[in-house]
């Protein structure tokens, strides 16, 4: 764990703005998803870690997302909090776990044996950049900040006697490297309006904070 948030601190470089994709570190492989989140499309970045045979996901972490622009524009009527929740949530469910993360072709172990776990990372301190992307100009949400983070371990099985998936939290959710220096609210930042420009770094809470 800690491994990985040392080497997040050198290897996330962003790439040009018309393929923003994270650089991920050595081990991990970038992912781009596309999701609808109440109603609107999304570009979601992750880094993903799999395990040695390449099979199942040892890690993931989000590291970027923004709204692609359509005509007539979609409306989003939730709030960028609300929004990396709602893909946090669903990167972590059993359908994309087992669906869309390395060669996953398997099914979960029967419980308790609960043998297929996934460490994620929650980003404290993020930052929303006005980007030119496929032509149109879009804000993109990345972290700006690596030093803190929130830390969890997940495990999936299957419950035969009733009949269902089982989601368990084996160790975190926990803080990693304390308080995050990010101070602004979300809807305290004033978003950028020109290409390029970074607003102020803000705190998206999680199950930590």
């Amino acid at each position: 764990m800690r491994y990985f948030l040392v080497v997040v601190l050198f290897f996330f470089l962003m790439g040009s703005n018309e393929n923003l994709v994270a650089q991920c570190p050595t081990g991990y492989t970038p992912v781009r998803i596309t999701m609808t989140i109440n109603g609107c499309p999304y570009n979601v970045d992750l880094c993903v870690k799999c395990s040695v045979l390449g099979q199942l996901p040892n890690s993931v972490a989000v590291t970027g997302f923004m709204q692609i622009q359509t005509t007539p524009p979609c409306v989003q009527t939730l709030n960028v909090q609300q929004v990396l929740q709602y893909i946090e949530t669903y990167v972590s469910t059993y359908d994309f776990y087992y669906s869309w993360l390395c060669q996953n072709n398997s099914s979960a172990p029967p419980c308790p044996q609960q043998s297929n776990e996934i460490e994620i990372y929650h980003w404290n301190c993020w930052k929303a950049e006005l980007i030119e992307y496929a032509g149109q100009q879009s804000i993109f949400y990345s972290p700006c900040n690596y030093d803190t983070y929130c830390y969890e371990k997940i495990s999936w099985c299957f419950d035969a006697n009733q009949n269902k998936y089982v989601r368990t939290v084996v160790s975190g959710p926990t803080q990693i490297g304390g308080k995050p220096d990010c101070n602004l609210e979300a809807w305290e930042i004033t978003l950028p309006t020109i290409v390029g420009q970074s607003s102020q770094c803000f705190i998206l809470h999680s199950s930590c904070l």
